[in-house]
């Protein structure tokens, strides 16, 4: 089952009830509800769990005040192990190391006897109707160290893969933790590139009209037009940057998928694919004509 962590920002104290300041919080609420969820007071935030579509949802709304919300996010990012749960740098090295595992129970077999059967059976009249059975057993005496080698080289393999496996959640957590810090500080910077706008568009309105009245220069209005024009300019880099970055934490949470981003678009599927190339590729119909032969035979 997918686990998702959905995050409501907001301030806290009933002042800020309902208003824009704490819109993520009224979100949430409206979504735990509507799937039959509660909050209860835990650590650094209020958390609801609710499970929608075959997925679990980890609802949290910080309670300490905005500026501070990276805090319960990191908590319980950690705690919940999203990130580490989805990825697929982390999903490819559990199942390598759970491959070298299978190869260790394969090499440890090639020490066991090696047991092959058979029964004939001749059908003719009463008198000459026989029966008879044939088992031959092979044991390992001596190969000059090849199997314990082999057995060596699967030990040596799962040393790999789990040395793989830590350098990946290590990346995920540094990755995951680098880009959040960077969300948060562009989100910051879109707030001071809005109070710029507000001040240099004050500050160039009362340059204009004071050059009106003779007390001002034409090159000081469009000085204070330029750093207007630099401000806005600053706050379109301030949201570009708050996109790339909320994308980049979606990314390490291994969430930046065409259905968690609901995309319209067809999607590749091996397995289908597999199928359809072995039906229409010269190849394929080959093979498939040899393997009905054998079935007839």
């Amino acid at each position: 089952m997918s686990k998702f962590l959905l995050i409501g920002l907001g301030n806290v104290g009933a002042e800020y009830a309902h208003t824009r300041h704490n819109i993520g919080f009224d979100v949430l609420d409206a979504f735990v509800i509507k799937h039959g969820g509660f909050f209860k007071l835990d650590r650094l935030a209020e958390v609801a769990e609710v499970k929608w579509k075959g997925k679990t949802f980890i609802c949290v709304k910080p309670t300490t005040f905005m500026n501070l919300s990276g805090k319960a996010f990191k908590y319980w990012m950690d705690k919940e192990k999203i990130a580490l749960e989805n990825h697929p740098r982390i999903l490819a090295a559990r199942l390598q190391l759970k491959v070298s595992e299978y190869r260790i129970d394969a090499s440890q077999g090639i020490f066991n006897p090696t047991i092959i059967g058979s029964i004939t059976s001749k059908t003719g009249t009463s008198i000459s109707s026989s029966t008879g059975a044939t088992i031959q057993a092979t044991i390992p005496l001596f190969n000059s160290g090849n199997l314990r080698s082999k057995k060596r080289a699967a030990i040596n393999d799962k040393k790999i893969s789990k040395h793989a496996l830590d350098i990946a959640l290590l990346t995920t957590r540094s990755n995951l933790q680098i880009y959040h810090s960077s969300w948060l500080a562009a989100v910051a910077a879109i707030k001071a590139s809005k109070a710029q706008i507000e001040a240099s568009q004050i500050a160039f309105e009362g340059m204009r009209e004071e050059s009106k009245l003779g007390s001002r220069t034409t090159l000081d209005v469009l000085d204070a037009e330029q750093e207007l024009l630099s401000a806005r300019s600053n706050l379109v880099t301030a949201l570009r940057d708050e996109q790339v970055q909320a994308y980049n934490v979606l990314s390490e949470m291994g969430q930046l998928t065409t259905s968690n981003l609901g995309l319209e678009v067809q999607t590749f599927n091996s397995f289908s694919n597999n199928n359809k190339i072995e039906q229409t590729s010269p190849l394929g119909k080959a093979r498939i004509r040899i393997l009905e032969k054998l079935k007839n035979r």
